[in-house]
């Protein structure tokens, strides 16, 4: 788990960055809801990195 956030992390700093190359700016709110633009997938790749650390979360609680 701890490789894939990594590469979550990676990634959405590479789309950030790209973003900023090609565009001029880091992020445009207006275009999360079109799907495959850079916000949309940095909004999704940050939900499934919420998603882990909650399930993480979860698990170790319910281990105790």
């Amino acid at each position: 788990m701890k490789r894939l956030k990594l590469w979550l992390l990676i990634f959405i700093i590479g789309l950030l960055l790209d973003e900023y190359a090609k565009e001029g700016y880091f992020f445009n709110p207006y275009d999360i809801l079109k799907p495959f633009t850079h916000e949309f997938l940095i909004v999704t790749l940050l939900c499934i990195e919420i998603i882990i650390h909650i399930l993480e979360w979860i698990i170790k609680h319910i281990r105790q």
